[in-house]
């Protein structure tokens, strides 16, 4: 708890420089005019700063994670929000996005909102492995020994065996651009939903992700019907 309140400490107290800063580029971006190595170089700290301030973001989440608001919620539909914004982000791509949603599943006892926030950072996270060199992403539910299950899988290189027990800790990344939170802000929620997130990289390559989750109790309140 005492390094949670540290870390959303720090990031606050980023943030505001961070803030001041982003706006001294912006007005600074206006002054070099038609210097075209300026303007880059202005560019790419604006950029930098931008990173920063979304890495701060992705750190009081994981610091202070929002309550969660467990209701009944309809898990496909939860699904084909998040595979409408996938297809809308890799539109004009070579990467084919396929969805196999078991019918007649139980509503699950979940947070509407945080439910998509971990299976659109799996999905990206997969489209981004496969490096925009094509492939297929392959969305599926089913019902497993009294819980629901969703796999996610992709038809990318698959991820290193040394590196496959550390994806799910804190700050572990192998993107240059990554943070490395993604991941470990899924696995928060999910465990505070009382289910379980693994991944396996199957011998024909690829790398599914699959997250279990529990059935919604009887008589639970159902979640509004567009809730995100």
């Amino acid at each position: 708890k005492l390094a949670g309140e540290l870390a959303a400490g720090l990031a606050h107290e980023i943030k505001n420089p961070l803030a001041g800063l982003s706006g001294a580029l912006e007005l600074l971006a206006e002054d070099v005019g038609q210097d075209a190595e300026k303007a880059e170089l202005v560019a790419d700290m604006r950029h930098q700063v931008a990173r920063l301030a979304r890495t701060m973001e992705s750190l009081l989440s994981y610091a202070r994670p929002p309550k969660a608001h467990l209701r009944s919620t309809d898990l496909n539909a939860t699904l084909e929000r998040v595979l409408f914004l996938v297809r809308q982000q890799t539109r004009g791509g070579a990467l084919e996005v396929e969805a196999h949603l078991g019918q007649g599943l139980p509503p699950v006892r979940a947070d509407p909102s945080q439910l998509e926030q971990v299976f659109l950072n799996i999905c990206l996270n997969a489209c981004q492995a496969m490096n925009g060199a094509g492939g297929a992403l392959t969305v599926r539910s089913r019902a497993v020994e009294g819980r629901v299950a969703v796999e996610v899988e992709d038809t990318g290189p698959g991820i290193p065996e040394r590196l496959r027990a550390n994806i799910f800790k804190p700050f572990f990344t192998t993107k240059r651009q990554g943070n490395g939170l993604g991941l470990a802000i899924s696995a928060r929620i999910v465990a505070e939903h009382g289910g379980h997130i693994g991944s396996r990289c199957p011998p024909a390559g690829g790398t599914v992700f699959t997250v279990t989750l529990q059935p919604a109790r009887a008589g639970e309140r159902a979640a509004p019907e567009h809730a995100a």
